[in-house]
């Protein structure tokens, strides 16, 4: 099974760390890493079967062996120090150069050498509370455009600079529905953007003022608004229009977005940014 996966990256935010495939430690075994996490909760019925009350991917429970040939006792240490509980990170699958990324924090680290003269070898078992692997970058994704206007020399006729269709097909390519990052820049009268596919919508219930960014992150477990001025970041959670805005997803497949603003000649910026989720690697 571990040939499967080429080579993990671990990140604690101070030091990276790669096992696997062109490093010097090699992964003997991993689990955890496909789609085994998934919690389904069952009322049984007096006859033969039963209602399925909930269903929902819980946390990931992963761990992974791995060793090294050399005896050293300084790696043994920056392993112990490295994969410290209080360091949590990400760790990023390279799966025959498909990339997936999720958090993790370190709940054991077993020291598995067998003797003093045997090269180092450690059982990592770690949990993810998001429970999804997820691309490691954003796809952005400008929801705005502008068309027409001149520049010098220009040959005429010429048509008066005008606001592009402003919607957009997404295409979410995971295995699951994925939250979304909305950024709308200032200035800007009451902007919105509407999934048509799925009827819901990110608004602002008033006017962003030139230099001013709405960020506004729908994650299910760690929803944000936050106003952006100057490098200065502030509570942005009065300006939504209401708890709504912070339900839309983009669902798998084609998703049909638009972008609607009280003043259509105002020239804002407007980003939707997104990653993909997998249920393993």
């Amino acid at each position: 099974m571990a040939s499967k996966v080429y080579n993990m990256t671990f990140d604690n935010g101070k030091d990276k760390l790669v096992i696997g495939a062109g490093t010097e430690y090699g992964i003997v075994s991993y689990e955890g890493f496909d789609n085994t996490n998934i919690d389904v909760e069952l009322e049984e019925y007096q006859f033969d079967g039963g209602k399925i009350i909930r269903q929902r991917i819980g946390s990931r429970a992963m761990s992974v062996h791995f060793h090294c040939k050399q005896s050293n006792i300084e790696r043994k240490f920056f392993m112990e120090g490295f994969f410290s509980p209080h360091k949590p990170g990400t760790i990023t699958v390279n799966n025959q150069g498909h990339y997936r990324q999720a958090s993790y924090i370190v709940t054991s680290l077993e020291d598995k050498q067998e003797n003093l003269h045997s090269g180092i070898e450690f059982e990592l078992q770690m949990k993810s509370p998001e429970g999804y692997f997820a691309d490691p970058d954003y796809t952005l994704v400008e929801m705005n455009s502008w068309e027409g206007g001149f520049t010098l020399p220009s040959d005429l006729p010429f048509s008066l600079r005008h606001r592009g269709i402003a919607q957009k097909v997404i295409i979410n390519e995971g295995q699951a529905d994925t939250p979304v990052w909305v950024q709308f820049k200032g200035p800007a009268t009451s902007p919105k953007v509407r999934n048509v596919t799925t009827g819901l919508h990110v608004q602002v219930a008033t006017s962003l003022t030139e230099g001013q960014t709405l960020h506004i992150k729908t994650d299910e477990n760690r929803p944000e608004v936050l106003i952006e001025e100057n490098g200065i970041f502030t509570n942005g959670y009065p300006l939504i229009t209401d708890a709504t805005s912070l339900e839309m997803r983009l669902v798998e497949g084609d998703n049909l977005l638009k972008y609607e603003s009280a003043d259509a000649n105002q020239i804002n910026q407007v980003n939707v940014l997104y990653k993909n989720r997998y249920l393993g690697v």
